[in-house]
């Protein structure tokens, strides 16, 4: 089985730990956790337990902010751990294809930045019903139901709204507050992502993209997160 960790650490003061695991794209979420602290030791000691017990191929974490700090802390302390740093906010690199399942394909320069690709997979994960969730996660469903998407004006590729201008989402699920950053979501998808960069090193690049899809009518989210369009145990 095929594992990664997605981890972000917050501005707010917590820090969101996701493993994701399966194999050939049908995945399960097999850990999150709110830790309520940023303090570099304690997340250490954090990731350090969570790869004992899970041993991810990759830890993949946020550069392009607190992250970026607590990579330096693992770098001083030669740590050990897989760590791969992401800035998310560069554009990805220009690759022809990304295999994912079946005949799915994602090109790396219809997007924006790395930031719109990892939530890009992650929305055709769930579209796609290759995502098992063994508990419903009232906040990190409405933090991915929160997200917006929207084409690019000048360059037309695939762009995420900024946290800035995220807005607040109810439902039954549970509720975003447009004010915070969506820490779970961008966990979950940095975990995405990094089993994306495993299979990626194990496949030769193909030639079809998938079309950018238009959200379904009355929606104009990036998920349609809700209980009909996600598998849960």
């Amino acid at each position: 089985m095929v594992v990664s960790l997605g981890l972000d650490l917050g501005r707010s003061g917590s820090t969101i730990p996701i493993v994701l695991g399966g194999d050939e794209w049908k995945l399960r979420l097999l850990h999150l956790e709110n830790l309520k602290s940023v303090s570099a030791p304690l997340v250490e000691e954090l990731v350090n337990t969570l790869y004992a017990m899970y041993t991810p191929g990759v830890i993949v974490i946020e550069s392009n902010g607190p992250g970026g700090v607590f990579i330096d802390y693992l770098i001083k302390h030669n740590s050990a751990l897989p760590v791969v740093g992401v800035d998310t906010s560069v554009p990805p690199i220009d690759i022809d294809g990304v295999e994912l399942w079946g005949d799915m394909v994602i090109n790396a320069k219809e997007f924006y930045n790395v930031r719109a690709a990892m939530y890009w997979l992650t929305k055709l994960l769930f579209r796609d019903r290759r995502i098992t969730l063994p508990f419903e996660d009232a906040a990190l469903f409405a933090q991915l139901s929160s997200i917006m998407w929207m084409e690019n004006r000048l360059t037309g590729k695939i762009q995420i709204d900024s946290k800035k201008g995220m807005k607040t989402f109810k439902s039954d699920l549970g509720e975003m507050d447009s004010s915070r950053s969506p820490d779970k979501a961008d966990a979950f998808c940095l975990a995405a992502l990094g089993y994306a960069l495993i299979y990626q090193a194990t496949q030769t690049p193909a030639v079809q993209v998938d079309e950018i899809m238009e959200p379904e009518p009355g929606f104009e989210g990036l998920f349609d997160i809700g209980r009909a369009g996600i598998e849960t145990l």
